[in-house]
């Protein structure tokens, strides 16, 4: 897994975080949308897939949004994130309201109902971050196996642990 976040932020120090992270949101806006035409199994079993392979997307996003918060953040980041948390939680309490509401009716109508308000949610916050002003992309610095490298102590421990277990 860290493999896989590292190519992701080198994807965002080269094409610019906010790009990737909208691109991100609207492929699992996509990827959700799929679950509406979905009425038997194999169409169902297609959006599961999309929506799996969507999770790569979403890793990009998690990647991109730290130097987007960085950026925006100022002098205080730690402020900021604390702040899109708050209305992250937000959206994810309405989210449970909606739900809620869905479980209640227990029409497909209601169902595919909620299923689009996901999708759109999705593209509507693409739709904010495109409009926010770009942050350049920032090239890393040093290779990127330094920084898989594990501390010496980690190494002695992992072979330590390996010498038991044989």
């Amino acid at each position: 897994m860290p493999l896989r976040g590292e190519r992701e932020r080198r994807l965002a120090d080269r094409y610019g975080a906010r790009g990737v992270y909208a691109t991100t949101l609207v492929v699992q806006a996509l990827a959700t949308a799929g679950f509406v035409p979905a009425d038997s199994f194999w169409p169902f079993v297609l959006a599961v897939t999309a929506v799996t392979a969507a999770a790569g997307a979403k890793a990009a996003g998690v990647a991109a949004r730290s130097p987007l918060i960085r950026h925006y953040g100022g002098n205080r980041p730690q402020e900021f994130r604390a702040c899109l948390r708050a209305v992250t939680n937000v959206g994810v309490s309405l989210g449970a309201v909606g739900a809620g509401w869905v479980v209640q009716v227990g029409t497909l109508a209601a169902y595919q109902l909620m299923v689009i308000g996901n999708a759109i949610a999705f593209v509507v916050s693409a739709a904010i971050l495109i409009f926010l002003p770009p942050v350049p992309p920032v090239p890393a610095t040093g290779g990127h196996w330094r920084r898989l490298a594990a501390p010496p102590a980690v190494r002695r421990a992992q072979r330590h642990q390996r010498a038991w277990q044989t």
